[in-house]
């Protein structure tokens, strides 16, 4: 209704300003577009099944070579109908903001008493109504996300808001949640550190778990959510930016996440994910500022085996789908397919072991133990023990025999050297400011909790991926040589070749051709090293430099689906085909994606 009467009002020019024209769904574009320059579009029936559906389909994993291509081609001509009404600038491209800007993301587990409160909930008579009959599906996609955050969210039981003192219980022990415990992690290693953090919640009790462990641990925290009182909003934001006391400040992403300068913090965590992706970049937008004169570093907590992982997999491809059409510099990117909502509830996403795939993981040095055993301490002080004796005799001789001391100096042989000093005054360099590096909160982090951290992985790194226009150029090129080289064999004089059939390669062929199905599958070729060598033992040759080929120019594997498309119809018997392929590769049960063998990589 809103949209329908500001497109009444009568105007000469109309402009809209907006920092994410596309945060959901392609029609929000459509409709920016539509008040603009109407009909520009088409309507949006017509838009949504001509172009809308097909890029979106082209950007799912699961998207065969035909809906890709067809979904970049339409990307491309809606990006040129678009565009000569988008001016479009991002702070990158301007130089807006000097500091640099690292983004991670942390896959957290549960801890044991939290994974078996969802668990059960998940067991509820509500949960099998709604995969039966689809009813009540957010009601329980939200009370999911609550049990994530602490597992004492469990609600009212005819209500199923979370109470007051649901939240005062968790305020009294939070590291029964695994996001709770990651989040003291950091802020007791920011807090050492003396710099100040932004946390963006979703939901209210969050907000007033943290602030209320905060409080409890004597923890300055300043919080803005809806019920604070616009006037007050801004006079708290700059008691932030302004007072050295300040160490925090929790805000939901709807009050705090748009429009607001909040320059004094340096880092942000993202505590709950929100499934617009927009949400987010903007929350996370809030301390990258053209003020800021340090560095900033943006944190995402995701709970791993949960709802959360879902949610984080529909934000990179809704980000995907807008890069298409916002950027002529995009990059092809169709890491994770569309969820039922059967995968929403039960399913493992593997969203970590995808992302490790694309070497977007962080790694991080994991320092060893350094408790030392019975058998190393009692070493250790009896060296101890040996050493003070001989230093109390050296010491009883020097005091009878002083000039037998030998003498602190910086001379060899008599002569002065430049630089030369004690060890003790050595400066240790980069190790100097270690302590106040993002390296070190990250190891303190896997040290403090790190039975709750699984992964962490870079946010810029899972934005990159692969870019398809230059596949489809490297593509262009290898047909043109293969072409190429075609024209050139045929220009080649054929040399006719006297063939003498002996006896021996008359057996050889007779043999193979009463060589069975059973026989091929249960050793397609004689020896492992011959199965991509041409002989009359061998005649699955071919198929097996195919398969290989194949599987290598798929930089991360292709599925067994993949493989079926590509070669259904070109195999003579799929027991065959299957034989040569397990020879060739092995499958990844995690991913479901085929590998070769080390031997067979060129």
């Amino acid at each position: 209704m809103t949209t329908r009467n500001i497109k009444r009002i009568n105007s000469t020019r109309r402009i809209i300003l907006t920092g994410s024209p596309i945060m959901n769904s392609l029609t929000e574009l459509w409709s920016l577009v539509d008040f603009v320059q109407p009909g520009l579009l088409g309507k949006l029936e017509v838009f949504s099944v001509e172009l809308s559906v097909p890029i979106q389909q082209g950007s799912l994993a699961g998207a065969n070579q035909l809906q890709i291509v067809t979904g970049l081609k339409c990307a491309e001509e809606l990006r040129a109908i678009v565009k000569p009404l988008l001016l479009r600038r991002l702070k990158a491209d301007i130089n807006l903001v000097k500091v640099k800007k690292s983004d991670n993301v942390l896959f957290i587990k549960m801890t044991e008493e939290q994974d078996a409160v969802y668990q059960s909930y998940l067991g509820t008579q509500r949960v099998r109504d709604a995969l039966l009959e689809g009813a009540h599906c957010f009601g329980i996609l939200a009370k999911l996300r609550q049990l994530v955050s602490h597992p004492y969210f469990v609600g009212d039981e005819e209500t199923g808001k979370i109470t007051e003192e649901q939240i005062s219980r968790s305020i009294k022990k939070p590291l029964i949640s695994g996001k709770m415990q990651a989040l003291l992690s950091l802020l007791g290693g920011w807090r050492k550190q003396k710099r100040k953090v932004l946390v963006f919640c979703q939901c209210l009790p969050s907000l007033k778990m943290i602030v209320g462990m905060c409080n409890r641990n004597y923890v300055p925290v300043l919080s803005i959510y809806g019920q604070t009182p616009v006037s007050t909003r801004q006079m708290l934001i700059n008691e932030f930016n302004d007072s050295p006391d300040a160490f925090a400040m929790v805000m939901t992403s709807r009050v705090g996440g748009v429009g607001l300068n909040i320059h004094g913090a340096t880092r942000t965590v993202i505590f709950e994910p929100d499934w617009n992706p927009g949400q987010d970049e903007q929350a996370a937008a809030r301390i990258h500022r053209p003020q800021q004169t340090d560095n900033v570093a943006i944190y995402r907590l995701i709970t791993n085996d949960s709802i959360e992982e879902w949610i984080y997999q529909r934000q990179i491809y809704k980000h995907s789908v807008a890069q298409h059409v916002l950027s002529d510099k995009h990059n092809d990117q169709r890491l994770f397919a569309k969820a039922s909502m059967a995968c929403l509830l039960f399913g493992k996403g593997d969203t970590a072991e995808t992302l490790k795939m694309i070497g977007a993981d962080i790694k991080i040095d994991k320092k060893k133990d350094k408790r030392e055993t019975d058998l190393e301490k009692a070493t250790r002080k009896a060296a101890e023990a040996q050493e003070s004796s001989i230093s109390k005799s050296l010491k009883k001789v020097y005091k009878k025999f002083p000039h037998l001391k030998p003498k602190k100096t910086d001379t060899i042989d008599g002569e002065k050297i430049e630089g030369l000093q004690s060890a003790s005054k050595i400066d240790v360099g980069e190790n100097k400011n270690y302590g106040k590096t993002e390296d070190w909160v990250l190891a303190r982090l896997f040290k403090k909790a790190g039975c709750v951290i699984d992964t962490a992985v870079d946010q810029a790194a899972i934005k990159e991926g692969t870019d398809y226009k230059k596949i489809d150029e490297e593509a262009q090129k290898v047909a043109k040589a293969a072409v190429a080289a075609l024209h050139k064999n045929l220009r080649q004089p054929k040399v006719k070749s006297l063939k003498t059939k002996s006896s021996s390669s008359s057996l050889l062929q007779k043999m193979r051709q009463r060589r069975t199905v059973e026989e091929e599958t249960e050793a397609p070729v004689a020896l492992p090293e011959d199965v991509l060598k041409k002989s009359k033992l061998n005649p699955n040759y071919k198929l097996a430099n195919n398969l290989r080929n194949y599987i290598q120019e798929n930089w991360r594997g292709p599925t067994s689906d993949d493989l079926i498309a590509k070669f259904d119809g070109n195999v003579r018997d799929k027991a065959v085909f299957k034989a040569v392929l397990k020879q060739l590769a092995t499958l990844n049960t995690k991913t479901k994606r085929w590998k070769l063998k080390p031997q067979y990589e060129s």
